[in-house]
């Protein structure tokens, strides 16, 4: 299976958008996770120990956060980070980005994800040379599946364009619309400036209003291109007790706090499968796919739903397990090798550490 990393966004990115950085969130902004111990909540104190002291052992993890059954039961920071500290969380912004697609369906900001791309973007259809693209949808870009060549094709030729929109309207498509699958960063732009066009509100504007305020955790930075977009799909600045209070919002169909932030069915249709990888074994991770903007698999046999970022930003959510495990790491560098190794060895920790620190027997307790 060719390396995931590949497929995450193209190295140079992170230096050529903006070095990686450290922001620090005025702690009233976050939402306080409740705290249990790991024993109250079916999870070995000493193994889950082991796991937080195997990733310190690793030259680039910052933040391991383990939480279960809505309780913070672990958490350990690295390299001089704190719990209020903000990374790039690279690619996981794809999974944010999807959620505020389903919000903005509920809103009625959007009609169908069967709308063509280009109904949004009438001043730049001129740029178009593809007829094809005429048959991209709202649909086709959220699953990887508008026919725009991978991250390491054209990633290059739209941003270091002085206008991405129109660098990439300009590319050719490789396949037609809806017959195939291939990771596109540029496609996931083109959302975050569709959602812009729909609502009439910057795309992190939008996410301020409907889904960060509501859950409680804050956005300290996002990149934009030149004109002034909200880059989509990567490089949103978020804590990682943050990345996991939204993993635990998706865990409980979109709803917390007797509010329903996320419909649920989009919850339930963005995260079933709409393509799966052959020979989709990758890290300790198999049986991999892919939904709308989030990956799915099984880790030790158990359901796994997953956020995925360059260089070891993840958030793992087991269903099953009532879990969410979060995780950021450094990625200011131009590495492919590296960053998948980086990305393997965090999936090890938690198939090879955390899972296991959960005791035989346990009961998982729903709210």
């Amino acid at each position: 299976m060719k390396k995931i990393a590949c497929l995450i966004i193209c190295t140079l990115l992170a230096t050529i958008l903006c070095c990686q950085r450290d922001l620090t969130a005025p702690e009233s902004l976050s939402f306080a996770w409740p705290q249990a111990s790991p024993e109250s909540q079916g999870l070995d104190a000493q193994q889950l120990n082991a796991a937080f002291n195997e990733a310190g052992k690793t030259s680039f993890v910052y933040a391991l956060v383990v939480t279960r059954n809505g309780y913070l039961v672990g958490e350990r920071y690295y390299r001089g980070t704190d719990k209020n500290d903000a990374h790039t969380i690279r690619s996981v912004s794809k999974s944010f980005l999807s959620a505020l697609y389903g919000i903005a369906l509920e809103n009625g900001h959007l009609a169908t994800l069967d709308t063509p791309m280009v109904d949004f973007l009438p001043d730049y259809a001129k740029f178009i040379q593809d007829k094809r693209m005429a048959g991209v949808t709202l649909s086709h870009l959220l699953t990887m599946r508008s026919g725009f060549d991978g991250d390491s094709k054209i990633l290059f030729d739209v941003i270091y364009s002085d206008n991405w929109l129109r660098a990439a309207l300009s590319q050719k498509l490789i396949f037609n619309p809806g017959s195939s699958y291939r990771y596109s960063t540029v496609g996931t732009h083109l959302l975050s400036v569709i959602l812009t066009k729909a609502t009439g509100q910057t795309t992190r504007d939008y996410a301020i209003d409907f889904l960060f305020e509501p859950l409680g955790i804050s956005i300290l930075d996002w990149a934009r291109d030149p004109q002034g977009y909200y880059f989509g799909g990567n490089d949103m600045y978020i804590t990682p007790r943050d990345m996991a209070r939204f993993g635990w919002l998706y865990l409980n169909n979109g709803k917390l706090n007797g509010q329903q932030i996320v419909p649920a069915a989009w919850v339930d249709l963005s995260t079933s499968v709409s393509y799966r990888y052959q020979n989709g074994t990758w890290g300790a991770i198999d049986n991999i796919g892919y939904g709308y903007l989030w990956w799915l698999g099984e880790m030790r046999d158990i359901p796994l739903v997953m956020a995925l970022g360059y260089g070891g930003q993840f958030i793992f959510n087991f269903p099953t397990l009532n879990m969410v495990v979060s995780a950021a790491s450094f990625s200011d560098f131009a590495d492919w090798d590296a960053a998948d190794a980086q990305e393997r060895a965090v999936t090890e920790i938690v198939a090879n550490f955390i899972l296991p620190a959960i005791l035989q027997g346990s009961k998982t307790v729903l709210f």
